[in-house]
């Protein structure tokens, strides 16, 4: 009797057992940073391990060691019909597994609304999340839960979202979900006192009951950081912008940044015991790219590296999680490039580069001296336009730019002439990175591949993959013993 009683305990332990496995705990957080190809990546990596005043203790980046320690695979990220992506369509890949076009969200490439892997999860019944230092409905995040033939179709994807509810949904732009009407109609009475940025709203949805379902939709609804470090509800729309964030360079303002967020997600979303899928946008690293600034950029992917030693950390107590670090595409064909001198040149040259010859080719200090420019390009573009119309001389161009990226260039070196009525500012911008070496062959996208980065959890992944076969690794990864 004993006997028999000690065969039944244990096959009931083997069967809990088996149970226990299949209801384990799973998590998958893919971390996008938006534009960010290879070059970028490498930037990154280069400041921490060659600038002499890197403050990184063992000079290497947490992207570096996450791509050591992980699985790498190279990426080709062509739609449908191009070879050239936009981030709506890269993210519609990432997100459905299936192939579609450029501008569309959600969509196949016939316009068939597909799910993302954010609503499967949804439907098996783990948290979900969405975050991003853009706006919220911009290409990327809309991608894991919009259905739309193009991404500026702001309304429609504001009901997307509203209608699928992440858990968790941070970023800016609070524009697309207020009209004109709920302006003009005091509908934000109550609210506006509440929002930091309110003197900067400027409505965008077409539907007057947009914000209306907004309000009755159960998340608890923050503005500020300080809202967000305090509220303990487990469903939370932060909208810490009109529309996308101000650069890091530039500050923040009273918005939290991309690794606050990114921890407030993760904390709130790790309650789920079926697991969670997080999707973390570090978009403005692309935006940053589209001006061709190489400081913003990097201060950008700074930003990027924090949140991912965040995620690194919280991988690391947290086994069951599979952490995908990727970009949708790159942005902008950055690099540093050696430069012939001429003998004036040369002589100049010779206490700040590292001159060989004829040529210079950019000293490590140049990396330091990125960090030394004050604000955005974007925003010097609009200090100098803001200026009346006969104090927009060359003159004060150059010292606008010499000021703010601590550089005591010449007119000649930016392109200008001493009583020049008709130039562009920002061709001086240009000119004024390409005496420190930094080169850019667009401002906009390029077919460059991609790196994606597999770390945690053990999955299979090809060393060479389409962005489309992210979604499927997601989805076997969730499905496996369910």
């Amino acid at each position: 009797m004993v006997k028999k009683s000690l065969i039944t305990f244990f096959c009931f332990l083997f069967l809990a057992s088996g149970v226990f496995a299949k209801t384990e705990q799973k998590n998958v957080i893919l971390f996008i940073a938006d534009g960010t190809g290879p070059t970028i990546m490498h930037l990154l990596m280069q400041y921490a391990k060659l600038a002499p005043n890197s403050p990184f203790k063992d000079r290497t980046s947490t992207l570096e060691k996450l791509i050591n320690e992980g699985k790498l695979s190279l990426v080709y990220n062509d739609t449908a019909f191009s070879v050239v992506t936009d981030s709506a369509a890269a993210a519609t890949q990432f997100a459905t597994g299936h192939r579609t076009f450029p501008e569309a969200v959600g969509v196949d490439k016939d316009s068939n609304a597909v799910n993302s892997v954010l609503i499967t999860a949804k439907e098996q019944g783990r948290a979900t999340g969405v975050l991003t230092d853009t706006y919220v409905l911009d290409a990327t995040p809309a991608g894991f839960f919009g259905h739309a033939k193009n991404r500026r179709e702001y309304t429609i994807l504001s009901k997307n979202l509203l209608e699928v509810k992440p858990d968790i949904v941070m970023g800016g732009g609070f524009n697309h979900f207020v009209s004109k009407n709920n302006l003009a109609s005091g509908a934000l009475t109550n609210i506006l006192p509440k929002v930091p940025y309110a003197s900067e709203i400027t409505p965008k949805n077409q539907d007057d009951k947009t914000f209306e379902n907004l309000l009755k939709s159960g998340y608890a609804i923050v503005f500020d950081e300080k809202s967000l470090n305090k509220t303990k509800a487990n469903k939370i729309m932060g909208l810490f912008a009109a529309e996308g964030y101000p650069f890091n360079i530039d500050g923040l303002k009273n918005a939290p940044d991309l690794t606050t967020m990114t921890k407030k997600a993760v904390e709130t979303l790790s309650k789920n015991k079926k697991g969670f899928f997080l999707m973390v946008e570090a978009g403005e690293v692309d935006w940053a790219a589209h001006t061709n600034d190489g400081a913003t950029t990097l201060r950008e992917m700074l930003e990027a590296d924090q949140t991912l030693t965040y995620l690194k950390n919280w991988v690391d107590t947290h086994p069951n999680t599979l952490l995908i670090i990727t970009a949708d595409h790159d942005t902008g064909g950055f690099g540093f490039n050696y430069k012939k001198l001429t003998k004036e040149e040369k002589e100049n040259k010779m206490d700040e580069g590292y001159v060989q010859g004829k040529y210079d080719y950019i000293a490590p200090e140049t990396l330091d001296k990125l960090l030394e420019q004050k604000a955005s390009f974007y925003i010097l573009g609009q200090k100098f336009k803001a200026l009346p119309k006969a104090k927009q001389t060359p003159q004060k161009a150059r010292e606008i730019i010499n000021e703010n990226l601590a550089l005591n260039l010449t007119l000649d070196q930016l392109g200008l002439e001493e009583n020049q009525k008709d130039f562009s500012f920002e061709k001086s911008l240009k000119k004024a990175s390409e005496t420190l070496g930094l080169v850019w062959n667009t401002k906009q996208h390029t077919s460059s591949p991609l790196i994606a980065i597999f770390y945690g959890a053990p999955v299979k992944a090809p060393n060479i993959m389409h962005n489309t076969q992210i979604a499927q690794i997601i989805r076997e990864y969730f499905n496996e013993e369910q």
